[in-house]
């Protein structure tokens, strides 16, 4: 058996990536053994790694975390070289920031590493960079990915030429209208990191569930087409689901810790954020009123919550005081109606921060589905298929549609994109989702992305 066979037999993705955080956490160790031998010289290598070891594991862990957090390993995604760079150096400067505080705010271990830690976090940096490219460059060649998608909707032909367009995500993939018994037999040979990608449609016949039953014993996996499109993504496509699909993956019942955890943070957050906009709400009125006439707080400005409830959203004024007076309209890019003032509030997300005391009352969290305004939801839910399922969770302050392109919502077709967005959070919601979703919003306020 020759080197790369058995590499491809041990290399399945789906292995490949069970491990890829342990041998993550090596090169990171590596890169404290390499920083240390820099900073103090192979005699003083082994009494400094003594000191700083324990420390730094539960720094590296922490470092692990983030590059979960931030897609790093995602078993498309982190194939493709811009994201490794994007994601490793973000997720190291989040991560060397943590390790700041944390050295600083628990001095039990005697070391405040300053120099080290920009240091090792440099090396980790490059090191990290490049182990990942080679993994990837492993991936793409012991263990590629063939997909076979059945049917001809135009969804599942624009996920073809998705990832047709993609080669750095090292997938071939091939559509075809029905599976054939060619098709069994070519697919039945190989196996191994093949995967056959079926829509609901194909489900109600009988001879293409045959054929695809037999596949079972090849070891051909079989995915949902719904589930290879929340993948690559990131969003549920609401035109190819039916109620089945709810039943099978909504729950809300099922995360009661969860949301319990996830209550108790937003009030500690909550009353953090909300002493801060009392302090800062005489400035930011001043300001509202010597810009534009009108009231401070948005007056009868009501949202859509949980299970349909209707909310008062409070909001500083961005507006001028008349900016709807022939009704509810969508905000647009570069819209008239803001004023000097409430442009800085809107791209600051100042004018936000009265939503905190939503938080506090329960009619809001900090992360989830952003709620809409009744008006809307009436016309929307008459137009767009399963609408109404965004309210099965709270809303949020900010969600995972706004920390994903187009980042900003306006009119039916990219409601459609936003709902799917609110579909893929509600089935997928967790602390680290939410941890996501807050650290993708800080990078799209500083990027300056969405409105």
């Amino acid at each position: 058996m020759t080197k790369s066979v058995i590499v491809h037999a041990m290399l399945s993705r789906a292995f490949a990536y069970r491990i890829l955080p342990a041998i993550d956490g090596v090169f990171l160790m590596l890169g404290l053994v390499i920083a240390l031998g820099i900073r103090y010289g192979s005699h003083a290598l082994m009494a400094q790694f003594s000191v700083h070891a324990l420390p730094f594991v539960i720094v590296f862990s922490a470092w692990l975390f983030i590059l979960r957090i931030n897609d790093m390993y995602h078993p498309y995604e982190s194939l493709d070289i811009r994201k490794i760079l994007e994601g490793s150096f973000r997720s190291l400067l989040v991560g060397v920031s943590a390790a700041v505080i944390f050295f600083y705010a628990f001095p039990v271990f005697g070391i405040t590493p300053r120099k080290n830690l920009l240091l090792i976090g440099g090396i980790a940096l490059i090191i990290i960079i490049l182990w990942r490219y080679v993994f990837a460059e492993i991936i793409k060649r012991y263990a590629p990915l063939k997909i076979f998608l059945i049917g001809g909707a135009p969804e599942i032909t624009e996920v073809a030429a998705y990832i047709q367009s993609r080669p750095q995500l090292g997938i071939n993939v091939e559509q075809h209208p029905e599976i054939t018994p060619a098709m069994v037999s070519v697919m039945s040979a190989a196996g191994r990191n093949y995967y056959v990608v079926i829509p609901e449609s194909v489900k109600s016949s009988g001879e293409q569930m045959k054929r695809i039953y037999a596949l079972l014993p090849s070891g051909v996996q079989l995915l949902d087409f719904a589930a290879l499109h929340e993948r690559l993504y990131h969003r549920i496509p609401v035109s190819l689901i039916t109620e089945l699909w709810f039943l099978e993956h909504i729950a809300e019942g099922k995360k009661p810790i969860y949301s319990g955890v996830k209550r108790i943070i937003d009030i500690v957050i909550g009353l953090i954020v909300g002493t801060i906009t009392l302090v800062l709400f005489p400035f930011i009125a001043f300001a509202i009123k010597i810009n534009s006439k009108g009231p401070v707080i948005l007056p009868n400005h009501y949202r859509v919550g949980q299970n349909g409830k209707i909310f008062q959203l409070y909001k500083f004024r961005s507006m001028e005081d008349n900016a709807e007076k022939h009704g509810p309209q969508w905000t647009q890019h570069n819209d008239p109606r803001i004023t000097r003032i409430g442009k800085y509030l809107r791209e600051l997300r100042i004018d936000e921060l009265p939503q905190v005391f939503n938080i506090l009352r329960g009619d809001l969290s900090f992360v989830g589905p952003r709620p809409e305004r009744p008006e809307f939801v009436a016309e929307l839910r008459k137009e767009i298929p399963f609408y109404d399922m965004r309210h099965l969770v709270k809303p949020g302050l900010s969600g995972w549609a706004q920390t994903n392109p187009p980042f900003y919502y306006t009119g039916t077709t990219e409601t459609i994109i936003k709902l799917q967005y609110d579909l893929y959070y509600i089935k997928n919601r967790s602390m680290i989702l939410d941890l996501s979703v807050l650290l993708n919003t800080i990078v799209v306020l500083f990027s300056r992305l969405g409105r």
